[in-house]
C-alpha cells in the first residue's frame, strides 16, 4: 500500500471443505517503518463437521491435529515463516503424547544455525515444547533445516521437524511474477498488465539505473513515489506488435544502485489467441 495511506488486508481460506478440527494460517507484513519492519498475521479457525439429519455428530477434533509417531503436534509438525533481514520471528510447537506409556526426548539435533530452537519438559514422557525463533543475523535468501528429536522408543527413535524461512532483502519488487491474463488479438480492448513496485524498506538511498523488458511488445515506465526508497513502474502489453497468437514469454530486468540486491528480474508471461 502506498506510504501513509490505510489499507486493508484479508486472510482467507479456500476450498475449505474437508477441513475440519483446529486450524492455523499465518501471514508475514513487510513494512518500511524501522521500529515495526515486519510482523504477523494470524488466522485461527475451527471447522466443525456438518451432521446430516439422523446422523450422530462425530466426536469432537482433538487440538493436537499433526502426528509424528506417538507425538501429536500443534499447531503444526512443521514450521514455514518469512522475515525481512535483520529481523526475527518466533513461535511454539506443543509436542503431545497421549498414549499410556511415557516417551521421553533425550536428545535434539537442531540441524543448522537458520533457527534457534529451545525444548522445554512440561510433563516427563507425555508433554513437552519447542521455542523456535529465526535466527535475524542470517542472510537473505530461502533457509531450510530439519530439526530431530531422539527417543527413548524403540519403535520411534526419531521424529523430525521441518523447518524453512525466507529471508527478504531489504529492497523487493512486487508481484515477483507478472502473469498476463489470456486474450485475444482481434479484441480492441486493452490487456490489463499488473504493476511493479520497488522499494527499499530501511534506509533509502535506492536509485533504478535502468528497467528493460526482453519482449518487443511489452514496455515498461518508471515513476518515482518516494526518492530514495519506493519507485513504480507500469508495465504495458503493444497487441499491434504481436506476430500471433502463441505463448508469452520474457522478463523484466531492474537494475539497482544497491550493492545486495543489484538485479532484479521479473518473468512475465501469458497467452495470445
Amino acid at each position: 500500500m502506498p506510504p501513509g495511506k490505510e489499507g486493508k488486508i484479508t486472510l482467507a481460506l479456500q476450498h475449505t471443505e474437508s477441513y475440519s478440527g483446529d486450524l492455523s494460517k499465518s501471514a508475514t507484513v513487510l513494512t518500511n517503518d524501522s521500529k515495526l519492519q515486519s510482523f504477523q498475521l494470524v488466522l485461527r479457525v475451527y471447522f466443525e463437521n456438518d451432521v446430516k439429519p439422523g446422523m450422530s455428530p462425530p466426536p469432537p477434533a482433538p487440538v493436537f491435529a499433526k502426528t509424528s509417531g506417538p507425538f501429536s503436534m500443534a499447531p503444526s509438525g512443521a514450521w514455514m515463516t518469512s522475515v525481512l533481514r535483520g529481523t526475527s520471528t518466533s513461535t511454539t510447537i506443543v509436542l503431545a503424547n497421549d498414549k499410556p506409556k511415557p516417551i521421553h526426548i533425550k536428545k535434539m539435533v537442531v540441524g543448522g544455525s537458520h533457527f534457534l530452537v529451545r525444548l522445554d519438559k512440561l510433563e516427563d514422557g507425555k508433554r513437552y515444547q519447542l521455542s523456535l525463533q529465526t535466527n535475524p543475523n542470517e542472510k537473505a535468501g530461502k533457509h531450510q533445516q530439519t530439526l530431530q528429536l531422539l527417543t527413548d522408543s524403540k519403535e520411534f527413535p526419531k521424529i523430525e521437524i521441518p523447518l524453512e524461512v525466507t529471508i527478504y532483502p531489504w529492497v523487493i519488487a512486487t508481484p515477483a511474477t507478472i502473469a498476463i491474463p489470456r486474450f485475444f488479438l482481434n479484441d480492441e480492448r486493452p490487456v490489463s498488465v499488473q504493476t511493479i513496485y520497488v522499494r527499499k524498506i530501511k534506509d533509502g538511498g535506492l536509485k533504478l539505473n535502468r528497467v528493460s523488458s526482453s519482449l518487443p511488445y511489452v514496455t515498461v515506465d518508471v515513476s518515482t513515489q518516494a526518492e530514495g526508497s519506493l519507485y513504480v513502474i507500469a508495465v504495458k502489453l503493444d497487441k499491434s506488435k504481436l506476430t500471433g497468437p502463441g505463448d508469452i514469454k520474457g522478463m523484466i530486468r531492474i537494475e539497482t544502485n544497491d550493492a545486495e540486491v543489484p538485479l532484479i528480474e521479473i518473468p512475465v508471461q501469458g497467452k495470445a489467441d
